[in-house]
């Protein structure tokens, strides 16, 4: 019978199946956690690896879903678990939860966080659970933590989370809606190891999910997939299962080598096959053929992972092979060692309230055992799990570990000792070889087996010491005898015979002497065996002293928190409404201030005219005219700004199309008024324009998804296209109408369970490519339509770091690998540049792209050739090297360290100048000409060098106006605009938290800018130098011209708090600010409010036209088109064309020709 021709069918070998992959297996598991999830009850997943865990927890996430729960899935590797503080990770778990519900919209982490400030980090996630999760979502909420065994590796102890847990569960009676939250834990660990306080474990009213291996009737929809090869697939998978026990990656596997391999199943041997193909591409060569790694897996973690366990996890699974071992509690007898004791005491079992009803006891080798994956528990006994670990970890491997582990010396009498049945004590240590073996295994927790040789092995010994001492006393007594008899029958020999005795009496002693020094040794072993006991009662009973005096003390300090919660909650209270009343006195003076200065100012003008019309009628005449006519377009101006801002408000509620008949009315009436002027801050009025900008514009917002966090954007030289990578481990590419060009990965790792992190992405100089640095070890090339081009591989850690070169022709990497490597526009690997002592973090081309700079942690930088030739080494910082730039003219070349210092080199390595500011140095640059230096530092000062390192300026506050600040926090050179004298060709900017200076370039104070501010957060230069904008700490943003004049305050800034990141267009005609609600504020450079775009963002950046922008929110970019008047007119008519049929009245107040489009 020739077997059924079916689709092609995949399966899959590690990481989580997709929910509707036919591969998948349904098991009991699935069933029980889905019903006991759906009942409310907390559950945990604990098991070995690649079992199916990521898959199963999907799978339940679709089904609850389907029944309108809301499930959030946090994988705490994603959290981090190196270098993360306490407080980071818990904000992590929160922030995690926001993105997976899009919450964003509605709550504030950061303002939330800090009005929390008085709480520990468990207390704000019990209260954003309490307070903010249960009242924002009204469904069912479950909430899957994976990997939790990631939390072992955290520097700080957890148990407060796992208690907090509890504590959700017991709140349940109280507060009904904590009823509707709940957790499901996976990860591979012992809960024992989880939680060191286990009086607060949740373990004990949660339900273990046990996870097994695939049986036969669960496998069907596996075997569909074989009959492909065979009609008998069921017979197929039967010998599959034989070889796998069910384990889900081996069996995914091995079908999807029978798939793959050529030919049929030959049906009258199935068996005898499947077990060849098991043979030949699992077992023969494990090491070389296990691809994805499954086996080395096993192996490491036994091997590697056990640290001073793995020769007691050894020892045990040698048992296991031998015959299976029953899980039943040891029992502590007088005649063990004291090791054997030591090790049952450490392993003894926790107390069932800790576990749980559902655990069994198992000493911590059993446990660490079966989390490896190699042995299962099955009907109340340890076995192997299935027959391809048998196959591959035998007693052989056993064996042949065992012995690496030993001495050589050791192990040859071990062997030979356990040859002999041990029943031949020639092989057993003495002396020296056995007081080696007793310091080789101090500390180490070895084999039952280890323990049974060296006990022996002081035992013979000291019978040994003991049959000397005996043997010793007998032929003193006999010497003795002797010399009696020859002293009664001999006596003219009795000098002789007398000194005979005297010998014979002093051998006894000395015997005597020995025995009673052996006496000795054994009662000194004995009692130091009682101390050691004793010892270990006191640290006991201290150990439970201190635990309670902690609890005391825990107490105490959450009683003092709450007070302190309280009195500060009052406090803020209190702040908040005399900030309300202060603001609203504000507001009416500012307007009462700006009428007064309204009124003086068309006083003046009215003065002016009178005296222009007593010296001539006809100019009198002119004057009247232009009077009305301005005073006409002011009228004009205030009705269109009022009826722009009405338009404004009503569309907050109001989203029909007579809103948007009365904002383009609007802009049509301002269209007459400005006719063919272009530039926004000559317009007399912008609401219509902002009116009209909101209205149409929603649909005009192209959103850039992500799964994750969105954490950069950029766009292309020529703005056709824009990259932004995420959290969610990819970068992609877009056009700038919005429309996905290509999603750009990075790597999956080797069990292809997560992709590896995107850490930088770089537009080539000339827009064509794209290269991105990942920490999965390579970084890629792409061309500017997404294809991937080349893959650059060859670094042994992750990549910080790419660029090109300034001619595109070369691009540098840099890694923790301690190496850069220059490849070609083609990805070659030119050249890889070693010598770095630790990470290298950063890399820069000289502006004639022919040398390299690279710094490093190992305090040096270095400077290399194009063909990866090592030209010089830069050493002399006494800290690491957090920076390095050539001059504009690539002679020289200025490193900055944390030592803080910054150094000047020539291009030939030479030190020509260290410019020690005595602290950190904040700023450096070059100047444009490459002449001079600017540093700033937090000693308050900046200060210009030549490129000899000499001091030209230091430039401080004159007496008369106050010292300086005790920060420089940014300094830099601002050239002058084009047609400035010779004279003002360069000035400096410094500003310091609550000041900024500008000072010509020999150190003459030009101007101060009277900063109504608090600290200044913000500092930024138009592209043309014309202007410069301040952001200060209470949130006052302000915008100046270069000689310190206050042009205007952004005043529409919704929160006193920091103005965050600022840009100017690139044509210097626009501003975009961001506040921080999250608000995008778009002006002109005459400070006029342009367009208000709500959503929580966190960066903006203008494309190099000017025509587009990119803003981030959480999962989301997004990109929007800065259109002129004429074209927003334009689009509004086009937007109301299909209205007009219905309502063709409305054309002729939009000021749409018919047809037009």
């Amino acid at each position: 019978m020739s077997p059924i021709n079916l689709p092609s069918y995949k399966y899959q070998v590690g990481g989580s199946l997709p929910t509707n992959s036919p591969t998948y297996v349904k098991r009991k598991a699935d069933d029980e956690l889905y019903k006991s999830l759906r009942n409310g009850e907390f559950c945990y997943v604990l098991n070995s690896r690649q079992m199916g865990k990521s898959s199963l927890r999907v799978q339940t996430m679709k089904r609850l879903q389907e029944d309108n729960f809301t499930c959030v899935a946090i994988d705490i590797t994603n959290i981090g678990t190196v270098s993360i503080t306490q407080e980071q990770w818990y904000a992590g778990i929160i922030d995690t939860i926001i993105n997976n519900l899009e919450l964003y919209d509605s709550f504030d982490l950061n303002d939330w966080w800090m009005e929390q400030n008085l709480l520990s980090p468990v207390n704000k996630l019990s209260n954003f659970f309490e307070f903010v999760l249960l009242k924002l979502i009204s469904q069912q909420i479950v909430i899957f933590i994976d990997e939790i065994d990631s939390i072992l590796s955290l520097n700080f102890a957890v148990d407060d989370f796992f208690a907090l847990i509890r504590e959700c569960y017991n709140s349940r009676a109280s507060q009904p809606d904590f009823q509707r939250l709940t957790f499901a834990l996976l990860g591979v660990a012992n809960p024992r190891d989880l939680i060191q306080d286990k009086r607060r474990t949740p373990f004990n009213i949660g339900k273990a999910i046990e996870l097994t291996g695939f049986e036969l009737d669960e496998a069907q929809p596996l075997a569909q997939g074989l009959a492909e090869k065979t009609s008998q697939s069921m017979a197929v998978m039967d010998a599959v299962l034989y070889w796998t026990g069910g384990q889900p990656f081996l069996t995914q596997k091995l079908c999807k080598l029978i798939l793959n391999h050529q030919g049929v199943v030959p049906a009258d041997r199935i068996t005898e096959w499947v077990g060849e193909l098991v043979n030949s591409e699992v077992i023969l060569n494990w090491e070389t053929q296990d691809e994805p790694q499954h086996l080395r897996t096993i192996r490491d973690r036994i091997m590697q992972g056990g640290g001073q366990l793995t020769g007691r996890l050894l020892g045990l699974y040698k048992q296991i092979l031998l015959a299976p071992i029953s899980l039943q509690k040891p029992e502590i007898t007088p005649s063990m060692t004291v090791q054997e004791r030591d090790g049952i005491t450490v392993n003894s079992p926790p107390d069932q309230e800790e576990l749980g009803e559902n655990s069994v006891f198992n000493t911590s080798e059993e446990v660490y055992l079966r989390l490896s994956g190699l042995v299962v528990e099955q009907q109340g006994k340890l076995r192997v799990y299935n027959s391809i670990y048998q196959s591959i970890f035998n007693l052989d491997w056993v064996n042949q570990e065992l012995k690496n582990l030993r001495p050589d010396s050791y192990g040859q009498a071990f062997e030979a000792w356990f040859n002999s049945n041990c029943d031949n004590n020639s092989y057993l240590l003495r002396g020296e070889k056995l007081g080696e073996a007793l310091a080789w295994a101090e500390g180490k927790s070895l084999s039952n087996q280890d323990y049974q040789f060296i006990t022996a092995s002081q035992k013979w010994e000291f019978a040994q010491a003991q049959q000397k001492t005996q043997r010793q006393t007998l032929i003193g007594g006999v010497v003795l005898t002797a010399s009696l008899v020859l002293a009664v029958t001999a006596g003219v020999f009795a000098g002789v015979a007398n000194q005979q005795r005297i010998g014979a009496v002093s051998r006894l002693k000395q015997a005597n002497s020995e025995t009673q020094q052996a006496n000795q040794e054994k009662q000194t072993a004995n009692r130091q065996a009682n101390n050691f006991k004793q010892q270990q009662l006191i640290a006991e009973k201290n150990l439970k002293i201190a635990a309670a005096k902690q609890q005391t003390t825990e107490a105490k300090v959450k009683q003092t928190q709450q007070r302190l919660t309280n009195a500060q909650q009052k406090l803020q209270q209190t702040e908040k409404a005399a900030k309300q009343q202060i603001k609203s006195a504000q507001v009416k003076v500012s307007t009462a201030n700006k009428q007064a200065g309204e009124a003086q100012t068309r006083a003046k003008k009215a003065q002016n005219e009178l005296k222009k019309a007593q010296l001539s009628l006809k100019e009198a005449w002119e004057a009247r005219t232009q009077a009305l006519k301005e005073a006409e377009n002011a009228q004009k101006s205030t009705e269109l700004e009022r009826l722009g801002n009405v338009v404004l408000r009503q569309f907050e509620y109001d989203k029909t199309p007579q809103i948007v008949v009365r904002a383009m009315e609007a802009g049509h009436r301002l269209k007459a008024l400005v006719k063919d002027r272009q530039n926004l801050d000559e317009y007399p009025a912008t609401s219509p324009v902002r009116a009209l900008n909101t209205v149409l514009n929603i649909p005009q917002r192209k959103t850039l998804r992500h799964e994750f966090e969105v954490n950069y954007a950029a766009f292309s030289p020529d703005s056709k296209r824009i990259v932004t990578a995420s959290f969610d481990n990819t970068a992609k590419l877009w056009g700038v109408n919005g429309k996905l060009l290509q999603t750009l990965p990075s790597e999956r790792d080797a069990n292809q369970e997560h992709r590896y992190n995107i850490v930088h992405v770089a537009f080539s100089p000339n827009g064509q490519k794209i290269v991105a640095a990942s920490s999965d070890k390579t970084a890629k090339l792409w061309d500017i339509n997404g294809k991937l081009l080349h893959t650059l591989k060859g670094h042994q850690d992750k990549v910080f770091y790419a660029t090109f070169s300034p001619h595109h022709q070369r691009i540098i990497t840099v890694s923790a690998d301690k190496t850069a490597k220059l490849w070609d526009i083609n990805g070659k690997l030119l050249h890889t540049l070693k010598g770095h002592q630790d990470k290298v973090i950063n890399a820069a081309f000289s502006p004639n792209g022919k040398q390299i700079v690279t710094v490093s942690w190992d305090k040096t930088a270095k400077v290399w050739d194009i063909d990866g030739k090592l030209l010089h080494t830069l050493t002399g910082h006494q800290s690491i090297v957090v920076n390095a730039a050539f001059s504009p003219n690539g002679k020289q070349i200025i490193t900055v360290s944390w030592d803080k210092t910054a150094k000047l080199w020539d291009i030939n390595g030479k030190l020509l100048q260290t410019l020690d500011n005595q602290k950190f140095v904040h700023d450096v640059a070059f100047s444009p000409n490459g002449k001079e230096i600017l540093t700033a530092s937090n000693d308050g000062t900046a200060r210009v060098w030549d490129i000899n390192g000499k001091i030209l300026q230091n430039l401080t506050v004159p007496e008369n106006e106050g010292t300086i600040s005790t920060e420089a926090k940014r300094a830099a050179f601002v050239t002058a605009s084009p047609g400035s004298s010779e004279g003002t060709e360069k000035q400096i900017i410094v500003a310091s938290p609550q000041t900024t200076r500008i000072w010509g370039i020999n150190g003459k104070l030009l101007h101060t800018l009277k900063l109504k501010q608090d600290k200044i957060l913000h500092l930024a230069f138009s592209p043309d130098g014309k202007l410069i904008f301040t952001g200060s700490q209470d949130g006052i943003a302000q915008l100046w011209d270069i000689n310190g004049k206050l042009i205007q305050t952004l005043t529409d800034h919704r929160y006193k708090s920091p103005s965050i990141p600022v840009a100017f267009s690139p044509d210097s005609k626009r501003i975009a600010t961001i506040d921080r609600t999250g608000t995008v504020f778009l002006w002109d450079i005459g400070g006029k409010l342009l367009q208000t775009l709500k959503g929580g963002f966190r960066n903006v950046t203008f494309s190099p036209n000017s025509k587009y922008i990119v803003i981030i929110s959480g999962t989301k970019a997004r990109v929007l088109y800065l259109e002129t008047l004429d074209e927003l007119l334009a689009r509004g008519c086009d937007w109301l064309e299909d209205y007009f049929v219905d309502y063709p009245e409305a054309r002729k107040k939009t000021g749409c020709l018919a047809g037009q489009k």
